[in-house]
C-alpha cells in the first residue's frame, strides 16, 4: 500500500467516527428539545425532557447501529 492509500483509510475512519458522534448528539438533542416542548405545554417540570432525552439516546444508537450494519455488513447477504 502507498502512503495516499493509507491517509484515505484514516480519513475515512475519522470521518466515520464523527457521524456516529454526531448521529447521538443530534437524536439527544431533538428528544430533549421535544420534550421540553411538551413539558411547557402541559406544564410539568422536566419529566418529559428526561423521557425525551432517553428516547433520544437509545435512538442514537439505534441509528448508528444501522449505519455500521449497513456499511460493514455481510456484503454477500441478498437484500
Amino acid at each position: 500500500m502507498n502512503e495516499n492509500s493509507n491517509w484515505q483509510k484514516i480519513a475515512q475512519a475519522f470521518g466515520m467516527l464523527t457521524l456516529l458522534g454526531i448521529t447521538v448528539i443530534v437524536n439527544m438533542a431533538v428528544g430533549f428539545w421535544l420534550g421540553t416542548l411538551i413539558d411547557r405545554l402541559i406544564g410539568s417540570n422536566l419529566i418529559f425532557s428526561i423521557i425525551g432525552l432517553i428516547i433520544g439516546v437509545f435512538s442514537g444508537f439505534y441509528s448508528d447501529y444501522r449505519l455500521i450494519n449497513d456499511v460493514f455488513g455481510d456484503k454477500n447477504e441478498d437484500k
